[in-house]
């Protein structure tokens, strides 16, 4: 390998070398031939499977990651990472958005004024809005035609809206006249356009607001029961009478399986599957215990579990019980001896 270069790093388990000379980079193969010689001002290697991005004179291009050979001469003013095997590109120039594939070719043409990353094989594209910019930020985009096109570029369904965000979990978020909803992917309104504020769908769940109010509601528009956040930002929910654990945006940590929970106490809770509700009391069951991240520090297999406390050793421990026999677990869940 030359060493007249400022700079020589490998490039994951490829045969090429990323090299730098005068702020310049290219590229070198394990021979120490050059591919390319340096004169791109910055490299991408995590935005595409086959493909590394390149910079020159404020401009992106790609590179083949196999061969380093430049297969699209930089003209795009901005990329993004690929998504179902195809990345969005904004043309320098006009502005305007297409998406190109893992080879590098326009499989949709930049004709697009707007345009989202694919997500789960449809990309939400406009044609003719103007942007609202506040302080050099984006915050809101105006008029035009809203659709969304599969991944070979054909237009799958037109909207009447005035926006939609791209699709989790099967729904995506639209808006209309300043109330939010959720269509499917056949672009059906499936939860009313309602809502003051509507957030993605995960894991069949998905935050709305209202009046100030924010609800957790499920993929038929139902609410379903939140309790409140604690400190580490997960909250308990209840779903076909079972309760789980879920964070502010929207990911259950912890699925609805428990049959019964207690509130959080310093830094855990109680939590129980079986038994039942005698004289406001919850008895029989499996008990163990879920802390304030979400995470079941202590597994649901005890016939009774205390509360946490501090013991003489400035330790949090726990009592439990199981066949008869009592001892106690540290805040890891596990036996102290």
């Amino acid at each position: 390998m030359p060493l007249n270069y400022d700079q020589t790093n490998k490039v994951g388990s490829s045969n090429l070398y990323l090299v730098w000379k005068d702020n310049k980079c290219g590229f070198v193969d394990d021979l120490g031939q050059e591919v390319t010689k340096p004169q791109y001002d910055a490299a991408n290697f995590y935005i595409s499977k086959h493909l590394i991005a390149v910079k020159q004179n404020n401009k992106w291009g790609f590179l083949s990651k196999e061969t380093a050979r430049e297969i699209v001469r930089p003209k795009y003013i901005t990329i993004y990472p690929f998504r179902d095997g195809l990345g969005l590109v904004v043309l320098d120039g006009n502005g305007m958005c297409g998406f190109v594939n893992e080879s590098g070719h326009e499989v949709v043409s930049p004709k697009y004024s707007f345009a989202n990353s694919f997500s789960e094989g449809l990309a939400a594209v406009n044609l003719g809005c103007k942007f609202k910019i506040e302080n050099e930020k984006l915050i809101d985009i105006v008029g035009g035609k809203w659709s969304f096109i599969n991944t070979k570029g054909q237009v799958e369904f037109k909207l009447d809206i005035d926006y939609v965000e791209s699709f989790s979990d099967g729904y995506a978020v639209v808006r209309k006249m300043g109330k939010y909803g959720y269509i499917n992917k056949s672009g059906v309104e499936i939860i009313p356009i309602k809502y003051d504020a509507a957030y993605p769908f995960l894991d069949g769940l998905a935050f709305v607001e209202n009046r100030n109010s924010i609800d957790l509601i499920d993929k038929n528009g139902n609410t379903i029961y939140l309790g409140e956040f604690n400190n580490e930002e997960v909250a308990a929910f209840k779903l076909n009478d079972k309760w789980g654990f879920i964070n502010t945006k929207g990911k259950q940590v912890l699925p609805p399986k428990y049959d019964y929970i207690d509130k959080f106490k310093d830094r855990f809770t109680r939590v129980c599957v079986g038994g039942s509700l005698i004289n406001d009391l919850w008895l029989g069951g499996k008990w163990g215990f879920v802390n304030t991240e979400g995470k079941e520090i202590v597994p649901p297999i005890y016939d009774y579990v205390d509360k946490y406390r501090i013991d003489d050793n400035y330790r949090w421990v726990v009592k439990v019980k199981l066949n008869g026999q009592e001892f106690y677990l540290d805040d890891n869940g596990k036996r102290i001896q």
